[in-house]
């Protein structure tokens, strides 16, 4: 009934000051939203200039390529050899 009334992304982002009802119904909810972080997505890019979404899925298949672009980002330099890459990607990835 949110997003009929107030649409997807205000019930996402600001339901709970939509009515009462919606504030009592869907109190426990928050963690629910805010996994649709899509629509957080945009307001986020405003408010921090430097942001890099990441995909875990992406990071899962092919931490390395993940890694090529969260250390440039983060201005690390990327490991310059094997040796240097064994740590980041032979460790445990976990959720």
């Amino acid at each position: 009934r949110c997003t009929a009334r107030f649409g997807a992304e205000d019930c996402a982002l600001r339901f709970e000051s939509l009515t009462r009802e919606n504030e009592e119904t869907f109190y426990h909810a928050d963690q629910l939203i805010k996994g649709l972080y899509a629509l957080f997505l945009p307001h986020w890019r405003r408010e921090f200039a430097h942001l890099l979404p990441l995909r875990s899925e992406e990071y899962f298949a092919s931490p390395r390529a993940v890694l090529g672009r969260v250390l440039p980002f983060l201005g690390l330099p990327l490991p310059a050899s094997e040796r240097e890459w064994g740590p980041l990607l032979d460790g445990p990835r976990v959720l």
